[in-house]
């Protein structure tokens, strides 16, 4: 049975997640579920919940415990994030001194670089889909949004009919933390939408605000749009790919036909610059693999 205390300690750190920091509901929930890991270890060990008495030896036996068998560094990346989110709010909110805490170092993760489709793998996606029928309209109209603007499945998932100014060619998605930005649409991507609108409107169901239907004519979810996404992949023999791959797409895609960091970093909703640097290493590695493939004095020579 969850101890009451403890209980009322989550909900009241829930509510300040979800409505003073406004993060995503993955983030409160991953947040929350290692915040409720610490404070009942916390307490079955160190019989104390006063912060200001806890070391990071203490952290350190928590982590272990938490990794009894192997996890990754990014998992447990994250939850030293989680706690030192929560040692932030015991200390901004209620004044608990955990100034010990704050100096506890996360691992150093080694950046993938992300999957990116050619643009040939794009267009074989999308020319395989045909037909006029409402569900292959929603499907191609889908998968131009996600490459003309980089959105994210949930962005995508959430869009309202309001939210689309086709004549102007743009669109509101509201990313992490309900921000709003603005995200072009492409000529293509406008003529798909336009095409699955209007069969939408055949349909009779043009009492839904959500943009994208599912074939009960409700809201798509993530799920079913990550499905579309990967069944249309592995129709056309293209691997290892997600609804985010196309983000990455479309970044790296900017990047290599001139577009600057800073408006690429503003297109994605990022909050930092330096997270939108990670596609300047794809960049290269794509303009690297080019070169040693075309290039007469890349070839190495054949040892004599």
């Amino acid at each position: 049975m969850i101890d009451k205390a403890i209980e009322e300690k989550l909900q009241v750190y829930e509510e300040f997640l979800k409505y003073e920091k406004r993060v995503s509901p993955n983030t409160v929930k991953a947040y929350l579920h290692t915040v409720s890991q610490w404070l009942f270890f916390i307490e079955d060990t160190e019989d104390t919940s006063n912060h200001k008495l806890i070391n990071p030896t203490v952290i350190r036996n928590f982590l272990s415990f938490r990794s009894e068998n192997y996890v990754s560094k990014a998992s447990l990346a994250q939850w030293i994030a989680a706690l030192k989110s929560y040692f932030t709010y015991l200390r901004e909110q209620h004044g608990e001194e955990t100034h010990h805490l704050m100096d506890f170092k996360p691992p150093k993760i080694q950046q993938h670089i992300p999957r990116v489709l050619e643009l040939e793998e794009i267009e074989r996606m999308l020319n395989s889909i045909s037909g006029n029928e409402f569900l292959a309209l929603r499907d191609k109209a889908m998968i131009e949004f996600f490459y003309s603007t980089g959105a994210r499945i949930s962005e995508v998932c959430n869009l309202k009919l309001s939210d689309i100014e086709l004549t102007d060619g743009y669109a509101r998605v509201f990313g992490k933390g309900n921000k709003e930005r603005i995200v072009f649409l492409g000529n293509q991507c406008i003529e798909s939408l336009r095409a699955y609108l209007t069969s939408r409107q055949g349909k009779n169901i043009n009492q839904s605000e959500h943009l994208f239907l599912n074939n009960r004519s409700n809201p798509l979810g993530v799920r079913g749009c990550f499905k579309i996404i990967v069944n249309h992949c592995k129709n056309n023999n293209i691997t290892e790919v997600s609804p985010h791959t196309f983000r990455h797409t479309f970044a790296t895609h900017l990047l290599d036909n001139g577009a600057d960091l800073r408006s690429i970093q503003e297109l994605l909703g990022h909050e930092n610059l330096s997270t939108t640097q990670i596609y300047t290493k794809v960049s290269l590695t794509r303009m690297t693999e080019v070169f040693r493939n075309t290039h007469p004095r890349a070839i190495k020579k054949e040892m004599i």
